[in-house]
């Protein structure tokens, strides 16, 4: 691998590393020599400050995918560990201009992490460790075409932070910078024997990452049966309450929350298609998620075209 190091427009340091073709080509000879299904494409660098890129060729990329549909990629960095499973790449191979992919990992600008702490600080959380931007590129020359979705795979990104983390509290969040909106990652909190913890995001897309303690307290909800398990939910911003202070526990449920609760639940963004239902206005807080539960054949509305999302959640719903 060739390894350079750059200072960026924008104050951040680079590290660019590009993988030679060649030695890749045999790393998946030698991979066809060694027993088992579990393929592993291993790539370490480990001088980096702000940013990291990995260049690695499509070819060569395209070779693995033949020989080893069930592979996966493992990126190593003093910023985390990215694995991504060959799959999730495949669909996309077929651009004709890619030379390569490119995939980059690295912290946002100060002013950036700075909006987000204030953000978070006025919520009552408190951030773990630094904001991280996982993006993936096909790049010929100057040309250079996003790869948002993962075409249906899941990769991971796990990170050392240097305290403890208690699983009740912490919470992983992607954000969508252009509308300020944080949605739920699913996520895998270790404790480690030394004091310190590891962080696994299980990652559908690619975006900006961040880790959260909160402890999520209803005052409608301290004597409820359902106190810890709806301040673990909150917590964790799968659910949300009437407002900071009242959850209304015995309330019923309709379908926008209920739809809502799942598509958190699931890890799935909550998108911006285009809503079909003739009672779900575009500008309701619902709307994300309804749209994103149809799309994806979760939920259906009615024959007469509605989705009713103010009905409650009946055993036959």
């Amino acid at each position: 691998m060739k390894t350079t190091y750059v200072a960026a427009s924008n104050g951040q340091f680079v590290t660019e590393v590009d993988v030679n073709l060649e030695r890749m080509l045999q790393e998946i000879d030698q991979l066809q020599k060694v027993n088992g299904s579990d393929k592993v494409l291993n790539y370490s660098i480990n001088e980096v400050e702000d940013v990291i890129l990995v260049n690695l060729p499509v070819s060569g990329l395209k070779g693995a995918i033949a020989d080893f549909p069930g592979g996966r990629m493992i990126i190593k960095s003093p910023i985390g560990s990215f694995e991504i499973p060959f799959a999730a790449v495949q669909s996309v191979l077929t651009e004709g201009f890619a030379e390569k992919l490119q995939v980059r990992i690295g912290s946002l600008l100060a002013e950036q992490e700075d909006k987000i702490n204030r953000h978070f600080k006025l919520e009552g959380a408190v951030k773990l460790g630094h904001t991280v931007k996982i993006e993936l590129l096909w790049r010929s020359g100057e040309i250079e075409k996003q790869v948002k979705g993962l075409g249906g795979s899941k990769a991971s990104f796990t990170f050392h932070l240097a305290d403890p983390a208690d699983p009740t509290t912490t919470t992983v969040l992607s954000h969508d910078i252009a509308v300020g909106k944080t949605f739920f990652v699913p996520a895998v909190v270790e404790r480690i024997e030394s004091g310190t913890s590891d962080i696994k995001l299980i990652l559908s897309e690619t975006g900006v990452f961040s880790v959260i303690s909160l402890d999520k307290i209803f005052a409608d909800m301290s004597d409820h049966w359902a106190k810890q398990e709806v301040s673990l939910l909150a917590s964790k911003h799968l659910i949300e309450g009437m407002d900071d202070l009242h959850f209304a526990p015995d309330k019923p449920i309709t379908r926008a929350q209920f739809t809502t609760l799942l598509v958190r639940a699931l890890g799935w963004k909550e998108g911006q298609e285009q809503i079909t239902f003739s009672d779900v206005k575009q500008d309701a807080w619902y709307a994300g998620a309804v749209g994103t539960a149809s799309a994806r054949g979760l939920t259906e509305g009615f024959k007469n075209g509605k989705f009713q999302p103010n009905d409650l959640i009946r055993g036959n719903r």
